[in-house]
Parts: C-alpha cells; structure tokens; sequence
C-alpha cells in the first residue's frame, strides 16, 4: 500500500472509530458517565502524528456538525456548538495534535512518550473544555465536574498508552522484520 493510500485508511477507519464508538456512554461506579471520545481522537495523534490527530478530529467534528449521532449520547448538529460542552468538541482537533506533537518530540518510540502526549493532549483538552464550560454555565460546576472525569481519564491514559506502546512495538518489528 502506497503512503498516501495508507494515510487515508488509517484516516478513515480512525474516523469511522471514533464516529460509531464516540457515542458510547459507560457508567462507572458512582454513576460517573466514561465516554470513548477523547482516547479516538487524541490516540491517533499518538499513533501516525500530529497531522492525523488533526485531521481524524476535525472530520469526526464536520460528522456531528453535518448531523450525524456521533457525539456523546448520540448528539448531533449545530446546536451542540453553542451548548456548555462544546468547549470539549472545539478543543479535539487542537488536542490531538498537540498529542501528535508532544509524542513525536518526546520519546517517540517508547510507553513514556505516549503517555506523555496524551496527558498533554488529556489537559489541553480539559482546559479549554472547562473554560468554555465556567464561561457558559458558571464556573460553580468546574471542582465536581473535574473530579468526576478523573476516573475515566485515568482508564483512558492507561488503555491509550499500552495500545500505542503496542502499535510502536509492532512497527519496530516490522522494520527489523522479525
């Protein structure tokens, strides 16, 4: 498979991800709502760049925006935009390619590295997110709101890391060919 053909797989098939899978809302103990959006759409930064990471959010934010169920609950459209958590969805594009960034210019090839770019991408994500949320809803919210999302977070960090630990693994056996 050519490069350019193999940017655009990976590209749809991590977009098609993230569209089926975003939507998915898993509750944790205490009734704390774990959603897959942010490990789609940071991981592919971590994995192929910070170009990728880009470009699979802001296609996966054109889907909800065109009406597709894609975002959280299955929410869609323009409205989403203006409501107090599209700080969050503003912030994806942004995010994942700060991953893309940190994680090529810091460890590149190791477990450090991802995790490290997907903090960064983790924090970026709520920072914007949170102050779209204090400025849209009031900023008496933010502590337990913060609070509740550490658990996910969490999860998230951990999975992300050991899959693109894997994914880096794979490609350095590939290249040794063993």
């Amino acid at each position: 498979m050519t490069g350019q053909r193999r940017a655009i797989f990976i590209w749809l098939a991590a977009t098609c991800l993230a569209a089926l899978l975003g939507p998915v809302r898993v509750l944790l103990p205490g009734d704390i709502p774990l959603t897959l959006q942010s490990l789609l759409l940071l991981l592919p930064g971590a994995m192929f760049g910070s170009g990728m990471g880009f470009t699979v959010a802001l296609s996966y934010l054109m889907l909800g925006v065109l009406g597709l169920p894609v975002f959280s609950g299955g929410a869609s459209g323009w409205e989403v935009l203006g409501g107090p958590t599209a700080g969050f969805l503003l912030a994806f594009p942004v995010a994942a390619w700060l991953t893309g960034f940190v994680h090529g210019n810091i460890r590149p090839h190791s477990w450090q590295g991802a995790f490290l770019a997907l903090l960064a991408g983790h924090v970026l994500l709520l920072i914007i997110g949170f102050c779209w949320l204090g400025i849209h809803s009031g900023w008496h919210s933010i502590p337990t709101s913060f609070l509740s999302l550490l658990p996910g977070l969490g999860i998230k960090l951990v999975a992300g890391t050991a899959i693109a630990a894997a994914y880096q693994r794979w490609l350095q056996k590939q290249a040794t060919g063993s």
